[in-house]
């Protein structure tokens, strides 16, 4: 007679309920978030427009290209950079407060670095801001050929 047990019997037990999913961005930060990607657009829009002019006149010298109406946009680009600075920084705290410490650590570190070179294009175009009384670089010098290409090339490395 065969006295081995049989096969163990299996036991189901029922899956762990998953706990329900709340997104990054809530409702009314979205909405700043679409505020926030608005300004973004038109500064990346202005800023290439700016480019384009400067590039035509380092190319075409001493013909210049600069108009009224370039002037108009830089001083548009300028307004946009310094009123937009409040909503994308807010933005960009309380959505690393909201979401810091979620599993996806690689989105996590993307928002971050993101977000830090967001803030170091802002630092760029206000140190490239020239109001009388304030501390300023000087036009030609080193330092400020520095923080222009890098206002210039930081936006370019983020979307990238």
């Amino acid at each position: 007679m065969d006295t081995s047990p049989g096969p163990a019997p299996l036991l189901r037990r029922a899956a762990a309920k998953a706990a329900p999913y709340v997104p990054a961005v809530g409702p009314r930060l979205r909405a700043v978030l679409y505020l926030v990607f608005a300004l973004f657009a038109f500064l990346a829009a202005t800023g290439v427009y700016l480019s384009a002019v400067t590039l035509l006149n380092y190319a075409r010298s001493p013909d210049n290209y600069t108009t009224p109406f370039g002037l108009w946009v830089l001083l548009a680009h300028i307004a946009v950079g310094v009123l937009g600075t409040l909503p994308f920084v807010g933005f960009g705290v309380v959505h690393w407060i909201g979401s810091h410490e979620r599993p996806n650590r690689v989105a996590v570190r993307l928002g971050v670095v993101l977000f830090l070179l967001g803030v170091a294009v802002c630092a760029t175009g206000f140190a490239l801001i020239q109001i009388d009384g304030l501390p300023r670089l000087r036009p030609g010098s080193v330092p400020r050929e520095v923080v222009y290409w890098l206002h210039v090339v930081v936006p370019a490395a983020a979307v990238w």
